[in-house]
Order: C-alpha cells, then sequence, then structure tokens
C-alpha cells in the first residue's frame, strides 16, 4: 500500500488485475489493469502513481483529483 497525493491508500490486487483505492472515509474503489498481475507500488515525484507488473513493466497511474478517475499512462 501507498499514500497518493489524493491522501487515500492504494493497493494491489495481483490475481484480480486491478489497483485498490481507499479513501479517508473509507469508500473502497477498484480500478481494472487487464493481463497486468501488477505487484508493487511507489507515488513518485510527479504525483503518479507507479505500478510494478508481474510481466516486469510498469504502468503510471494519475490520480485526477478533480474527476474521482484515473489515467494509466
Amino acid at each position: 500500500m501507498v499514500t497518493g497525493p489524493d491522501g487515500a491508500l492504494w493497493f494491489t490486487e495481483w490475481a484480480a488485475n486491478r489497483l485498490g483505492r481507499i479513501t479517508v472515509d473509507g469508500a473502497i474503489s477498484e480500478f481494472e489493469l487487464p493481463g497486468s498481475e501488477p505487484h508493487g507500488l511507489a507515488t513518485g515525484p510527479d504525483g503518479a502513481i507507479w505500478v510494478a507488473m508481474e510481466s516486469g513493466g510498469l504502468a503510471r497511474v494519475m490520480p485526477d483529483r478533480l474527476a474521482g478517475r484515473f489515467v494509466v499512462d
């Protein structure tokens, strides 16, 4: 788990190919990362959530604080 720039806790759901988010109010969101099997997480200085994939790749997730969505680069 890592704390994102939005103040929420972000976590991986490896076998489900998802990235999860828990707000300080306890609301849980899940985001599909098809075929990714995400493992590790880190928060970058640019505010991105970096996700390490089992395949060896990385995903850069940018939480959109205003729209409540996220973008995977």
